[in-house]
């Protein structure tokens, strides 16, 4: 009697978990994009879909971000990188003959090497005009530039120099 209870228990944990990872993924499905910098995102039915972005992962520059006027080796660094994300409002049945609504999004948790943001140095900046309006089964690019600012001292600059960044972006389409 106590293995039968155990493995009902098992089998509704596993249905559980499973439906749990099937959800996720048709709410944050990202495909990377093919584009010299960026990739996609498709947005379901009334959810926000949130990526992480690596810098480098995207397809595009894998040069070493260093604040303006730094540059010194144009072919290893560079004071500004841009990325772009086409994003998708899914077309769904469901929302047939819904007019154009607000996309947009919202940038957080700027890291270098696992750390916030250290010193307030990393700046990620949406370029396109946030909000913007987005038809159902339409596409919108959003384009960012990722800058550093001039660290203060050494210990600022030992904080950030040719480490990883990385942040989220977290896009929705407003109902």
């Amino acid at each position: 009697m106590n293995k039968r209870g155990l493995l009902i228990g098992l089998l509704i944990m596993l249905a559980v978990i499973t439906s749990g990872f099937t959800y996720a993924y048709w709410a944050s499905n990202v495909v990377e994009g093919t584009a010299a910098v960026g990739g996609s995102v498709q947005i379901g039915t009334g959810e926000s879909v949130t990526i992480d972005v690596t810098l480098g992962d995207q397809g595009g520059s894998t040069k070493v971000l260093v604040p303006v006027g730094r540059v010194v080796d144009a072919e290893e660094q560079s004071a500004l990188i841009e990325i772009s994300f086409e994003v998708t409002w899914e077309d769904d049945e469901l929302l047939a003959g819904i007019a154009d609504k607000a996309v947009s999004v919202l940038i957080e948790n700027i890291e270098v090497a696992g750390v916030e943001n250290p010193y307030l140095l990393i700046n990620v900046v949406e370029k396109t005009g946030n909000p913007t309006t987005i038809a159902l089964g339409g596409t919108v690019t959003f384009y960012f530039e990722i800058t550093m600012s001039e660290p203060g001292d050494l210990t600022e600059y030992t904080a950030v120099a040719g480490k990883e960044i990385t942040f989220d972006l977290t896009f929705t389409v407003t109902p």
